[in-house]
């Protein structure tokens, strides 16, 4: 920006961003793991491979984001399949899906006719990401690293 005057030296500026970074990366594992817990998925690399985080430095922002839908039925705890459908427990909860079965993969009927069937899903990471648990440990954890971080860079500017 031209004209624009900066409010804080370049050393402080990068202390800030170096700061945001150790402290989102924190943040991202704690939120990962409360994700996993959340949505009861069998792998924890399933929950790394569905979200990304990366840092805006000109607004010194860290981001984490979660993309695709639904994880298929499969990632969840408690699969089998009985008389009665599919059973799982995803977010944690035992269900049997209606109108499901298993015929080289986990489908349910969308009527009481045979066709038309679909795949069967469980949560949505990016749903899941903005609330409960995830939601709760990004706001109270990525809070108390900067505010236990910042301090000690800034110190080791000073003389």
């Amino acid at each position: 920006m031209v004209g624009a005057r900066r409010l804080v030296s370049p050393a402080v500026q990068r202390a800030m961003i170096e700061t945001l970074g150790q402290a989102g990366d924190k943040t991202r594992t704690a939120v990962r793991r409360a994700l996993w817990r959340q949505t009861a998925a069998k792998k924890y690399g399933t929950i790394v491979a569905a979200t990304r985080s990366y840092i805006l430095p000109a607004v010194l922002e860290y981001r984490i984001e979660a993309k695709g839908k639904g994880l298929p039925i499969e990632e969840f705890k408690g699969l089998r399949v009985t008389r009665r459908g599919v059973a799982a427990a995803p977010w944690n909860s035992a269900r049997t899906f209606k109108r499901s079965f298993a015929n080289g993969g986990y489908r349910a009927r969308l009527g009481s006719a045979r066709f038309p069937v679909r795949r069967l899903f469980g949560p949505s990471m990016p749903k899941e990401l903005i609330k409960d648990q995830s939601a709760e440990t990004f706001e109270r954890t990525g809070a108390a690293e900067v505010a236990a971080i910042l301090p000690r860079r800034v110190g080791r500017l000073m003389p």
